[in-house]
Order: C-alpha cells, then sequence, then structure tokens
C-alpha cells in the first residue's frame, strides 16, 4: 500500500470478516437485489433447457446431511 493512498484514506486499515465484497458494493447482502441482471441466472432452474436433454438425477445435498 502506498502511503499517499493510506493518507487519502483511499484504501481501508482493517476490513470486518462478515462483510463480504457484494456487501460493501450493493449494500444488501450477500445476494443480488431482485431486480440486478444476473439474478435470472440463479441455478440452472432459469436457464432455458436444449429439446431432449432430461432433468439431471438428483443427488443428495451434504449440508442438509450434516444438519440431521
Amino acid at each position: 500500500m502506498s502511503r499517499t493512498q493510506s493518507h487519502r484514506g483511499r484504501l481501508r486499515t482493517s476490513y470486518d470478516e462478515s462483510e463480504s465484497l457484494r456487501d460493501r458494493i450493493f449494500g444488501r447482502g450477500d445476494r443480488l437485489p431482485p431486480n440486478h441482471h444476473a439474478t435470472r441466472y440463479r441455478g440452472s432452474r432459469n436457464l432455458p433447457r436444449p429439446e431432449g436433454i432430461s432433468d439431471p438425477i438428483p443427488t443428495p445435498d451434504p449440508l442438509a446431511e450434516k444438519a440431521s
């Protein structure tokens, strides 16, 4: 870090570990706002599926197994 950037207050000296970059940029938590262009790509269920491709075989969720 250069002395000039630090002196002008452009770079932080400490960061909140619970704060993500997305939260700092958009200020609404870790998820994008509903009106953001990228929200239509949340998961593959919102993307168009070409003809002849079936649904994938469901796999167990390892996080759900740990919770129970």
